[in-house]
Parts: C-alpha cells; structure tokens; sequence
C-alpha cells in the first residue's frame, strides 16, 4: 500500500463544494472538481494505485473513499479521505465497495505485513499480535490483495530486483510496488 500522508493542500474547489453543498451525493460533485482531485492525488500517489500500487491514470483509476461514505458520510467531501485506486474489479477499491478495511494506507502501514519473495503474496507481519494478524488478513482479503495477476508482478518485481543485486532505494523510486518492496531490501 501507499503511505499516503496528503500533504498536498486540499483543493479549494473541493473546499468550497463542501461548504456550499455538504450533503449532495457524491456523483454529484461536478467534474471539474473531481479532475482537481485527481490532480493533487496524482502527485501525493505518484500515479499508483493506493492499494496494490499498480501504475495508474486518469481513465484506469477513479477516487475512492478510505472510510466509506456509507458509513462516514461526513467524510464524504474530505481530501484526507479520498484517494485513487485502479479500476481492476477484481481487487482494490472496486473488490471493497463500501466495506470498511481494518488497515488504511497511512504511513507505517506496510510494517505490518510481509512480502513473500517466493510468490508475491501480502500476509500479516509474523512480529504482529493476533489482533493486528487478524486486522492485516482481513485488509488483504477485502482487497483481494493477493489477485493471482497482482501477486505474479510483485513476484516479478522481487525476481527482477534481487537477480540484479539491487539493495539501493533509488532504483524503486518510480517503480510500481515501491512501497512494499522498500520492506524487503
């Protein structure tokens, strides 16, 4: 996962909707606004998925909710609770609709889970109590985190990166998976 920090200021376009119109439906925020989002987003994620961080753009992305509307509807039009997934329906923000994830994409998220090298899957930290294991898995499962197309190229990636004898984190500094591949060099 992404540790994402939002350090980009939140738009203030986004700011002004919320205080004009705090309750509209979100598929409703016009799309001006929305492209600013993505904008500021594309920066903070350096165009990568915030959950399996697959490279990403504009049309094979759309914003997601960290903590679903449904449940937080006051977060809603906040920029610290949006961020930008892939498209994939079959993991990340499309596999977790409007379910809660117990692990969000914070800073420090990816000490808590172990990257395979031998087949690219996630798994809890071994270190964690079993609250956290449970916390960890359940994540994982939600966003289908270890997709057999995910897991094959962070498997590739690890293959790539070990054969090379690479233990520098510059190399990583603008591949996908360079969140979770920090962990193992």
């Amino acid at each position: 996962m992404i540790e994402l920090e939002h350090s980009q200021p939140e738009p203030p376009e986004l700011r002004r909707f919320r205080g004009k119109k705090p309750n509209t439906p979100w598929n409703d925020l016009p799309h001006p606004v929305k492209d600013v989002i993505h904008k500021a987003l594309d920066i903070e994620q350096e165009n990568l998925c915030v959950y399996c961080e697959t490279e990403i753009n504009r049309k094979s992305c759309h914003l997601e909710h960290l903590q679903p509307q449904s449940i937080y509807p006051h977060l809603r039009f906040r920029y610290n609770n949006l961020a930008q997934s892939c498209n994939s329906p079959n993991h990340c923000g499309r596999k977790k609709g409007s379910q809660q994830i117990p692990v969000l994409p914070e800073p420090g998220c990816n000490n808590l889970f172990f990257l395979s090298g031998t087949d690219g899957k996630l798994e809890p930290n071994a270190d964690l109590a079993q609250g956290q294991k449970d916390n960890v898995a359940k994540t994982i499962e939600i966003l289908n985190l270890n997709s057999p197309d995910i897991a094959r190229q962070r498997q590739q990636y690890i293959t790539t990166v070990m054969g090379l004898g690479i233990d520098d984190d510059n190399f990583l500094s603008d591949q996908p998976f360079r969140h979770i591949l920090q962990t193992i060099l």
